[in-house]
C-alpha cells in the first residue's frame, strides 16, 4: 500500500456531516451531542436492535427502531461510497507512521469502530482513519455547482443547499461554500448587493 494523503480529508467521525449531510442532519438532531450520535452508529449496534425489536414485536414506528434503521442506512451509504471510489479512506498501519490509502475493495469486509477511528480485518488494522473525496476533478465540480447557483433566485442558504444536493448528490459542505463564494461573492446567497448610493445634489 502506497503512502497517501487526500486533500480535504476529515476524521471518519466527521465524515457523515461532511459527505452525507442529508442523512446525518436528521439523525444527529435526535441526540444532544455529536459524540452520542457517532457512538450510536456502532456502539448502539443498530443491526442488533432491529433483530431484537422484531423478536419482541416492537411496532415499526417505535423511535428506537426508526433510529436504528437510520443508523444502518447511514453506515451502509458510507461503505457504498468508499467501495465505489466516490470517497477515499486513509489510515495508519502500526508500527509504520506513514498514512496509506485503504483499498476500496477491502470495504466489503472491513470492520469499523467509529468512536476509535479504527478500520480492521483479519490482516490489517488501520488507525486514525480519515475520509476524503475520491479521484474527481473537485474544481470542476465546484464550478458546475457555482454556475447552477448563479442561475437560481436569491434564496436563503439552507434552502439552496438542500436543492443543490438534488442536482449534485456528492457535493460536500466545503464545496458548497466555495461554490456560493464563486456565485454570489463574499455576501453569500440571499443577500443582494447594496444599491449604489445616490449622489447628493
Amino acid at each position: 500500500m502506497a503512502t497517501k494523503t487526500v486533500s480535504g480529508s476529515v476524521p471518519v467521525t466527521a465524515a457523515f456531516a461532511e459527505f452525507l449531510p442529508e442523512l446525518w442532519e436528521p439523525y444527529r438532531s435526535c441526540f444532544e451531542t455529536d459524540d452520542q450520535a457517532i457512538g450510536s452508529l456502532w456502539d448502539g449496534n443498530p443491526w442488533w436492535i432491529e433483530v431484537t425489536a422484531k423478536q419482541l414485536g416492537v411496532p415499526d414506528t417505535d423511535v428506537r427502531l426508526v433510529n436504528a434503521r437510520r443508523a444502518r442506512h447511514i453506515v451502509e451509504e458510507l461503505r457504498t461510497r468508499l467501495s465505489d471510489g466516490t470517497l477515499v479512506a486513509t489510515g495508519v498501519v502500526p508500527p509504520s507512521p506513514q498514512r496509506v490509502e485503504i483499498p476500496k475493495e477491502r470495504w466489503a469486509k472491513l470492520g469499523l469502530t467509529l468512536t476509535l477511528q479504527v478500520a480492521y480485518d483479519e490482516n490489517f488494522r488501520f488507525i486514525e482513519v480519515e475520509i476524503g473525496q475520491g479521484a474527481v476533478d473537485q474544481n470542476a465540480a465546484v464550478e458546475a455547482a457555482a454556475k447552477w447557483l448563479a442561475s437560481q433566485p436569491r434564496t436563503p442558504r439552507k434552502i439552496l443547499q438542500h436543492d443543490a444536493r438534488k442536482h449534485f448528490p456528492s457535493i460536500t459542505t466545503r464545496q458548497f461554500s466555495e461554490a456560493c463564494r464563486r456565485a454570489f461573492g463574499p455576501r453569500g446567497p440571499g443577500r443582494p448587493p447594496n444599491p449604489p448610493k445616490e449622489e447628493a445634489e
